[in-house]
């Protein structure tokens, strides 16, 4: 029994290559009113780890206020560029703005 190949419609059925251009993309886009981000690297003490612990906390404990908002942290070993972990913190708003509900929540 013979398993159908990519593009197949079914076993049994001739094989039907997929060869088309694609040459028209349409997206719909959501509005736009500006993006803020902002990108830390701090050293991962314990002091500093319970502090990014705790904002991560307050941001997804009231994230629904701020949909607009997005919070990224990582412990992360780069020994190629430091010698120790460190913390990397991502922190962007799709209305441009730094002083929004979700950044507060998360500084």
């Amino acid at each position: 029994m013979r398993t159908p190949a990519c593009g197949a419609r079914a076993q049994g059925r001739e094989r039907r290559e997929l060869r088309e251009t694609i040459s028209r993309f349409d997206v719909r886009a959501l509005p736009y009113d500006g993006l803020w981000a902002g990108m830390l690297l701090s050293e991962a003490t314990p002091e500093r780890s319970a502090d990014h612990v705790a904002a991560m906390k307050r941001f997804t404990d009231d994230s629904e206020r701020f949909p607009d908002s997005s919070y990224v942290v990582l412990w992360n070993y780069e020994p190629s560029q430091f010698k120790d972990v460190i913390i990397t913190t991502f922190l962007a708003n799709t209305q441009g703005g730094r002083e929004s509900a979700g950044t507060e929540a998360a500084m």
